[in-house]
């Protein structure tokens, strides 16, 4: 009775009325959760009761899931002993020193630069861009939610228009799915056309340069920053450095061998996860030679790290659940056949961004997203002569939307957890921006198909 009908984007939309009347993310997924596994049910009590445990042990049997939240818990550890030893202060003294960063404006553009130049894996790409520039940020005055609102608006976007990474071999084998002899070649295609991630960089690319924010990111504060007045030794940076590029180098590798010898076919959430360990153990290493903690302290401060992430873990999993429940409802798919049932021909590349950025911010996951609107895109070139890499590029840019605006997505969460924002405050101050990009993407889809 629910799947696949409209009552189906019900969860999705309770979900964000609840996130809304709440600001509350645990209490709002868990709820749309909840009243999604009954709506698949038919409100049977005993059998809704069954799927609501049995489909959230099913988060964590998939191998994938286990990965990213460990990995979540595991960047406290990070985090915490580059606040325990000072490590960023020691980083900021050196760049300082070389003029490489030494006001806002470069501040922002550092993050942004790490963040563009690491787009083999978008978590790995939040995590080094946003642990190197917390202690910037700080400094120079800027809050951690635009950090958070830098590093989520730069690693999304820029994994979907820089495709030599595990994006552009998904998106190619979706195509190939889908009878596209030159699936990678239509891939590149889709490049120029993909409006909505060229404007997101655009704009967090026009605020490091203006320096001028709006909305309520506008009313933000940057956190209180002392001077160290040259008692930290720029010798402690290696304990922020040293376990950043093992973290990047150990990724790529990790990468090419999951993938059997083909870096684009690795497993991103395998590699990140055993990147970050090998990362750990670098900074165990760098301490003890630096001897900046005893055995005792690092532990202490590595349950501390840990402990602090557990609320964010547990929104990870709620987001999890809730996106599997979505997907046996079939809310996507539903919409997706909907929507593309009786639209003008010059509004069918807006529509299929639209209904893309709705089902990526109802369900938080782009790939997802992208599953259910490339089959729809391909068929609706053929039949009505719109270019097949504008329809394709529209699909692409509805996902991404939701993936770097949705406070259901990975991506979302972890920008909030490494600038050590609250979620709810990072997609509150981000999501003006992203609707100025949609809105405008939106009117450019239409402008492409005249």
């Amino acid at each position: 009775m629910f799947v696949h009908s409209i009552w189906s984007v019900l969860p999705p939309l309770a979900a964000i009325a609840l996130a809304l009347w709440t600001r509350n993310a645990m209490a709002s997924l868990f709820g749309g959760a909840v009243l999604a596994a009954f709506m698949v049910q038919d409100f049977a009590p005993a059998a809704s009761l069954q799927y609501v445990a049995s489909s959230a042990l099913g988060v964590v049997s998939s191998a994938s899931n286990r990965y990213v939240l460990m990995f979540t818990l595991l960047i406290g550890v990070l985090l915490r002993q580059i606040e325990a030893t000072k490590a960023d202060e020691g980083f900021i003294r050196w760049l300082s020193a070389r003029g490489t960063v030494d006001s806002p404006r470069k501040a922002s553009f550092f993050a942004q630069a790490l963040g563009t130049a690491i787009f083999t894996d978008t978590n790995l790409s939040i995590l080094v861009s946003g642990v190197s520039s917390r202690g910037l940020f700080d400094r120079y005055g800027l809050s951690r939610e635009r950090l958070a609102f830098v590093i989520d608006t730069t690693c999304a976007p820029v994994s979907v228009l820089v495709l030599l990474n595990g994006w552009g071999a998904y998106i190619s084998g979706l195509l190939e799915a889908q009878g596209q002899p030159d699936a990678f070649g239509l891939t590149l295609r889709t490049v120029p056309w993909n409006l909505y991630p060229w404007l997101a960089i655009l704009l967090v690319t026009w605020v490091a340069w203006r320096q001028r924010v709006f909305g309520p990111l506008a009313h933000t504060s940057p956190r209180p920053w002392q001077e160290d007045d040259g008692d930290t030794p720029v010798r402690r940076m290696w304990v922020l450095i040293a376990p950043m590029l093992v973290v990047v180098g150990s990724m790529i590798a990790l990468m090419w061998w999951t993938g059997d010898g083909d870096i684009l076919s690795g497993s991103g959430s395998t590699s990140v996860f055993w990147s970050v360990v090998l990362g750990i153990a670098t900074q165990v290493v760098v301490m003890a030679l630096q001897r900046l903690a005893s055995p005792a302290s690092w532990v202490r401060n590595a349950g501390l790290g840990i402990r602090a992430l557990v609320p964010m873990a547990v929104i990870m999993f709620l987001a999890f659940w809730f996106g599997g429940l979505i997907r046996d409802l079939q809310t996507g798919p539903y919409l997706a056949a909907w929507a593309t049932g009786a639209l003008p021909t010059v509004t069918l590349p807006a529509a299929l961004f639209g209904l893309g950025a709705f089902i990526s911010f109802t369900t938080g996951t782009s790939w997802g997203t992208f599953a259910l609107m490339i089959p729809v895109a391909v068929p609706l070139a053929a039949t009505t002569g719109l270019p097949l890499p504008l329809l394709v590029a529209a699909s692409l840019s509805g996902g991404i939307f939701g993936d770097h605006s949705s406070p259901l997505s990975d991506t979302t969460i972890l920008s909030s957890v490494v600038a050590e924002t609250s979620l709810d405050d990072h997609v509150r101050t981000q999501l003006p921006y992203a609707l100025l990009a949609a809105g405008l993407s939106m009117g450019g889809f239409i402008l492409l198909a005249l």
